[in-house]
């Protein structure tokens, strides 16, 4: 295999070609006097991040290929998993265990220490349809937890702005997952593992079936199923600093829920409690006159740290399951022309559990929000919340304050179900000295979210004065009901893709690649009513659009010797939302057997993408479709961000944001 050396060019290309054929020293006499024998035919396969087809991998850009058997021998049994490992996804992305998270349920890809929202992920070449959460309320992205792991082929990862290709939501890289082309036969496969501390137990069944020879028969069906299943690793059952929570041995403060010495510190602004401590309404403050329930703890104890206690059902690992059904019909028609038909189902739950609800006087109003409503203040002269006169152990003679965490409820949990459902249908041959490919695809993506023990304010002072008891049973259904809400995307897109070879050049055919194409996408994404109406806690950011795109594309490929080829790219998009915008590329590739070019198994790359900048600069996804340009900001047709607001702001905004614990 020939190592390769590159470098860039969109001005001088002719110079940089004549300074790089005087790096490479001629080719070994004995080589030249072989005997040139017929070569064999290659195999042509399309590399992400090009029209043309090639004989490898080896473009301009860098790109990374894990086959099927590279994916088995990571040991993981999820495509974000493995996602998850590489050195190219690390700031930004998305994963399903964090349990403050816009868009739980979900994993995404933040390739080059940018966002989600500036990695574009495909599955065989095509979009996706984004999740139906936004991450942090204003980025789209997809799922990748739900791409099914038995019946990918590869995972192509270009690790380079891709922008000239794909749009502008692809400026930090492109991750393509290629599937299965075709399968004859059956194979079931099973597997089962666990921790070593006999916990978080993964379960992983895929089975496939497929009928005919697309060679000898002119047809190949096949369908795959695949269930996966993996269990919770609580945090509690793990040790080491980073489950540590009392940094006072090092010179810090104890964080442990409950701790009177960070309240001491200024730290918190109240410490938090299962069991309940009521508070001089004149002073609002652990000054000695508040009152501890049931005699749970004492001044002395509190300030020393011993009512703490730990959140027992924290995760490490959240509980997960998949359930993915795939099909696919390919047929082969007159001449070279085939047909792929291509229909999936896979279907995802997860689920994320947070702290207790902490209730305490600097818990600040609902804010009651939506499409065409502004942000509004709810119920402001209901705080502080207040336990009546004559409840048990309110020795003020007036309704009292309170620091309560509210046990009866358990822990804050969300869960997450989450069905997509895709069909592609796939022409491609070729007429006129054209290879032709036409693909159209509709895709919709719905998410229900049901959010328990979240506290309806206002239903929790009705309770008190109707006398409830903290701690009571009922608890969940006077002033706590369930949250649900289903928010879905939905996606149509159709392709027209075409290459041919120009003429023959030193190193092989000039080609040229060019494509139409053409997608509609919306987004519906809403509060549940309770908690858009200001009434209930909860996370108030929604999403509310469309999108319309058209777009132009070419690219051509030029290897002007066998050692040096070049390549580049244009691409013209149209969105209804603000108008046109335009990206191009260029990019030389220079290949040699031997240093000087290139110390072997050393890559040298090189490749120019010039900037199209908007106003201020601005070139990043807006929200709430992801913008395909960047050359200006787009304005979604309705929409708000706005920071998730937790139960209990204990820390002060000068130390650390407001946290559950």
């Amino acid at each position: 295999m020939l190592d390769s050396c590159r470098g860039a060019g969109a001005q001088g290309i002719l110079s940089l070609a004549a300074a790089l054929g005087l790096l490479c020293a001629a080719p070994p006499a004995a080589a030249q006097e072989q005997a040139a024998g017929p070569a064999p035919a290659l195999e042509t396969v399309v590399v992400t991040g090009s029209l043309i087809k090639r004989a490898d991998f080896d473009t301009p850009s860098p790109l990374q290929v894990m086959t099927a058997d590279e994916l088995k021998e990571t040991g993981y049994t999820s495509i974000s998993d493995v996602l998850r490992g590489l050195s190219a996804n690390g700031q930004g992305t998305l994963t399903q265990t964090n349990p403050f998270s816009f868009a739980g349920g979900a994993s995404g890809v933040a390739l080059r220490g940018l966002t989600v929202g500036a990695t574009l992920t495909l599955v065989d070449g095509e979009r996706m349809v984004a999740y139906p959460l936004t991450d942090d309320g204003q980025r789209t992205f997809v799922d990748t937890s739900s791409i099914p792991f038995s019946v990918v082929d590869r995972v192509d990862v270009l690790k380079d702005g891709a922008s000239a290709e794909y749009g502008s939501d692809a400026i930090a890289g492109v991750v393509n997952a290629i599937l299965k082309k075709t399968f004859k036969g059956f194979e079931l496969n099973g597997e089962a593992g666990e921790s070593g501390k006999h916990d978080g137990a993964t379960e992983h069944i895929n089975g496939i079936a497929g009928i005919g020879d697309l060679e000898s028969e002119g047809y190949n069906a096949f369908l795959s199923v695949e269930w996966r299943h993996q269990d919770e690793i609580w945090l509690p059952s793990r040790s080491g600093l980073w489950t540590n929570l009392n940094w006072t041995p090092w010179g810090g403060v104890n964080l442990t829920p409950g701790a009177g010495s960070a309240y001491a510190a200024g730290v918190v602004f109240y410490p938090a409690s299962l069991t309940g401590i009521l508070l001089n309404p004149n002073t609002l403050a652990l000054d000695g006159s508040e009152v501890y329930l049931h005699n749970a703890c004492t001044d002395a104890k509190m300030f020393a740290d011993q009512c703490t206690y730990i959140d027992k059902h924290l995760q490490v690992q959240p509980q997960t399951g998949n359930l993915n059904l795939l099909g696919r019909f390919t047929k082969s028609l007159a001449g070279d022309w085939q047909a792929i038909v291509t229909t999936s189902l896979f279907r995802s739950e997860a689920e994320q559990i947070g702290g207790h609800f902490n209730l305490n006087p600097a818990v600040t109003p609902n804010i009651a929000v939506g499409p065409g409503v502004p942000p509004t203040v709810v119920d402001a002269g209901l705080f502080p919340l207040t336990v009546p006169t004559n409840y048990p152990g309110n020795t003020f003679g007036q309704p009292a304050p309170f620091i309560y965490d509210f046990p009866e409820l358990g822990q804050t949990q969300t869960q997450y179900v989450t069905n997509t459902y895709r069909g592609f249908l796939d022409l491609k041959g070729s007429a006129a000295g054209w290879d032709l490919d036409l693909t159209a695809g509709a895709m919709y993506a719905a998410v229900t979210e049901k959010s328990y023990a979240n506290v309806n304010f206002v239903e929790l002072q009705n309770a008190l004065n109707n006398g409830y008891i903290f701690g009571s049973a009922d608890g969940a259904s006077l002033f706590a009901p369930v949250e649900e809400v289903k928010d879905t995307n939905s996606l149509q897109d159709i392709d027209l893709r075409a290459t041919r070879p120009l003429a023959q050049l030193p190193g092989g055919p000039l080609s040229l690649g060019a494509g139409l194409g053409y997608y509609h996408d919306y987004l519906y994404s809403l509060a549940p009513t309770t908690v858009a109406d200001g009434a209930q806690f909860g996370g108030v950011a929604y999403a509310l659009g469309s999108e319309n795109n058209f777009a132009a594309y070419t690219e051509l490929f030029a290897p002007l010797l066998r050692q040096l080829e070049l390549d580049g790219a244009v691409r013209w998009d149209h969105y209804n939302t603000y108008g046109s915008s335009r990206r191009s590329s260029a990019s030389s590739t220079r290949r040699c057997g031997k240093w000087p070019c290139a110390p072997p198994g050393v890559r040298v790359s090189a490749r120019l993408t010039p900037p199209r900048r908007g106003p201020r600069g601005v070139c990043s996804p807006r929200w709430p479709i992801p913008t395909r340009s960047c050359a200006r900001r787009r304005q979604p047709a309705s929409s708000f961000r706005a920071r998730s607001r937790q139960p209990a702001p204990r820390f002060r905004p000068a130390c650390r944001p407001p946290i559950p614990h």
